[in-house]
């Protein structure tokens, strides 16, 4: 249970080829979370989700379609944290982090404005640097 409960809650402990990426934008809300501390969200991104089955978790999936901003925020938040965790453990340079993101062809125009504005509102929160040499979307 406690290993499976690390992959849900915090990470897998190897990303390799069956935990990690590309993986579905996808979050688990925990259902039976606590409220109190805000020290650890009780939403997370699911690891395991398509992979083995877990239970107690509510699961949003398509984030970028549904129109709520808020839950495609937090997935982009839990996404920066991830980079910002493996670039400090490499000892990086947090001002020379470089990020390119991605959006679907077919995103229309408001859709990639607000995920741009998450992008940017992000990487200037939790990495900080340039942001005009520092964070790029493709295409």
């Amino acid at each position: 249970i406690a290993d499976q409960l690390q992959r849900i809650e915090f990470l897998p402990r190897e990303i390799d080829d069956i935990y990690g990426f590309p993986l579905r934008t996808a979050l688990a809300n925990n259902r039976g979370a606590a409220g109190g501390t805000n020290l650890f969200s009780d939403i997370n991104i699911p690891f395991l989700y398509e992979r083995q089955y877990f239970d107690g978790y509510e699961v949003a999936t398509n984030l970028k379609w549904m129109g709520d901003n808020t839950l495609s925020k937090e997935f982009l938040r839990e996404i920066v944290l991830l980079i910002k965790a493996k670039a400090l453990l490499e000892n990086a340079d947090l001002d020379k982090v470089r990020l390119v993101y991605f959006y679907p062809v077919s995103m229309g125009g408001a859709d990639r404005s607000r995920l741009e504005t998450a992008w940017e509102e992000l990487f200037n929160t939790y990495i900080g640097g340039n942001i005009d040499s520092n964070l790029h979307v493709y295409p």
